[in-house]
């Protein structure tokens, strides 16, 4: 019966040991994650660690962060389905175009110097210089014309 005493003091001893091991193994874990939710920049995670927090707020938070994670994961397969369906093409032009052939939107500057529309069209003197027809000095004098 002695053996059979040791055998189980032993067993106990181990037992005991893992459980022990485990309890640190817990307690580090629990401690890492307190000190990364006190340290992080994602909202949220900071109620999670917090010691002064209700398990009311704490599951509320769990939830939170949760739902945000699934519905993140949610839009990532959905893009890459997408994705994998209809790649998208990047391609760069072969031929040169001018840059006056491309359509630009409407940009207004307004200057300090003050042109008369009515007397100065900029739009003749464009077509002008884009078919190489020579323009005067008057004409170019007329944009500072005052009303």
């Amino acid at each position: 019966m002695k053996g059979f005493d040791k055998a189980n003091t032993n067993s106990d001893q181990i037992e005991d040991k893992d459980s022990n091991n485990r309890r640190n193994c817990f307690r580090n874990a629990k401690s890492y994650f307190i000190e990364f939710c006190n340290n992080t920049s994602i909202h949220g995670f900071k109620f999670l660690g917090e010691t002064n927090r209700s398990i009311l707020e704490k599951i509320w938070w769990f939830v939170v962060i949760s739902l945000s994670l699934c519905g993140c994961i949610s839009l990532i397969t959905q893009t890459y389905h997408k994705w994998v369906a209809s790649p998208v093409i990047v391609s760069f032009a072969t031929s040169q175009t001018p840059i006056s052939d491309i359509p630009f939107p409407a940009i207004t500057i307004c200057s300090d110097i003050k042109s008369s529309g009515r007397l100065f069209k900029f739009g003749n003197v464009h077509q002008k210089i884009k078919h190489g027809i020579e323009i005067t000095k008057e004409e170019l004098s007329l944009r500072f014309k005052q009303k």
